[in-house]
C-alpha cells in the first residue's frame, strides 16, 4: 500500500498495482489508481482560510473542490469527504442514459448501473450529506444527517432516513418510503398527486399491508378534525395517517390514537410537510399512502 500526497500544483499521479490511498489537496489532480482497491481521501480538504472543504462528486469521476480547484479519478473506488464539511455531494444529475444510481448514505455504498459498456460499476462513499440522481429510476438513500436528496428525472425511490431531510423527487412518479415514525420530520418540496408515500409495517403499529384502506386515513385543517375525519370513516382501531392542511404545506401525520381527538401526546408523530401543496388537502388522499414489508 502506498500514500501519495499531492502538491500545491496540478498533479498527476499514478499508484500501484497495490491498494493505494491519493491525499487531495488544491490544485487541478489527476489520481489514477490502477488495480487494487484505492481511495481519494478528502477528509483533511480545507480552505485557504482553514475552514472544511466540501466536495462535489460527478459522474465522469470529478472531484470538485470550490475555490481548490477540480480532480479527475481514474480507477478509484473509494472517496473520502471532509467529515465537518456541510453539503458534500453526490451529483448525478448529468449522467448520461441509460445509468442510474443506487445509493445508500447510511451504508457508504454507491452502486452505478447500466454504465455503458462497463455494466455496474461499486464504490464506498464516506461522509457524504447529499445526493442528486439521474434522470433514470434512481434509489437514493439518506442517513441520520439531515440530508438533502434530489432524484431529477425518472421514477425515484427516496429514502430520508433519520434526520430533517430535504426531499424533491422530481419530475416523473416518485416514492417517498418511511421505515419508521420516529425517523424525524421531512421536507418534501414537489409532492403532487401521482406520488406515493410508503410506510414500512414495522415501523407503524396498526396499519395492514397493503394500499392504505379509506377507514385509516383522515384529513382537516387541524390534528383534531382531521382524527375526527378518521374515526367517522369506521377505522377498528386507533391507528390511521392524518393529512393537516396549514400554510406551510399539507403535514402527514401518523397516530396510533385517532379514537381520541381532542389528546394526541406521545401517539402522534409528523413524519413529513408536503410544501408544494400549500393547504390543498385535494392533492392528498388514502390512494397516495400503501404499507409495504
Amino acid at each position: 500500500m502506498a500514500v501519495f500526497f499531492g502538491t500545491i500544483f496540478n498533479d498527476n499521479i499514478v499508484g500501484t498495482i497495490f491498494n493505494d490511498t491519493f491525499v487531495g489537496s488544491n490544485g487541478n489532480d489527476r489520481f489514477n489508481g490502477g488495480s487494487g482497491f484505492d481511495t481519494a481521501d478528502y477528509s483533511n480538504l480545507r480552505t485557504f482560510f482553514g475552514a472544511p472543504q466540501s466536495i462535489t462528486i460527478l459522474p465522469t469521476g470529478g472531484i470538485l473542490k470550490g475555490s481548490l480547484g477540480s480532480d479527475q479519478l481514474t480507477s478509484v473506488e473509494r472517496i473520502i469527504a471532509n467529515p465537518f464539511a456541510s453539503n458534500n455531494l453526490i451529483d448525478a444529475s448529468t449522467a448520461a442514459a441509460p445509468s442510474f444510481i443506487d445509493v445508500d448514505l447510511s451504508t457508504s455504498r454507491l452502486t452505478v448501473r447500466n454504465v455503458p459498456f462497463l455494466g455496474t460499476l461499486n464504490f464506498t462513499v464516506n461522509n457524504f450529506d447529499d445526493v442528486s440522481g439521474t434522470n433514470q429510476n434512481d434509489l437514493i438513500r439518506g442517513d441520520s444527517q439531515n440530508n438533502r436528496l434530489r432524484g431529477n428525472g425518472g421514477n425515484d425511490t427516496l429514502v430520508g432516513g433519520a434526520g430533517a431531510d430535504t426531499l424533491t423527487g422530481g419530475t416523473g412518479t416518485n416514492t417517498f418510503i418511511y421505515n419508521s415514525r420516529f425517523e424525524g420530520v421531512d421536507l418534501i418540496t414537489d409532492f403532487i398527486s401521482i406520488d406515493r408515500i410508503h410506510l414500512r409495517s414495522s415501523g407503524f403499529a396498526g396499519l395492514s399491508l397493503g394500499s392504505l384502506a379509506a377507514s385509516r386515513y383522515g384529513e382537516g385543517n387541524s390534528l383534531v378534525a382531521a382524527a375526527a375525519a378518521a374515526f367517522s370513516a369506521g377505522a377498528s382501531s386507533s391507528a390511521a395517517i392524518l393529512s393537516v392542511g396549514t400554510a406551510a404545506g399539507v403535514q402527514v401525520w401518523y397516530t396510533n390514537n385517532a379514537f381520541n381527538t381532542a389528546v394526541f401526546g406521545t401517539g402522534a408523530n409528523l413524519l413529513a410537510t408536503l410544501s408544494s401543496t400549500f393547504t390543498n388537502l385535494a392533492t392528498v388522499n388514502q390512494s397516495n399512502f400503501s404499507v409495504i414489508a
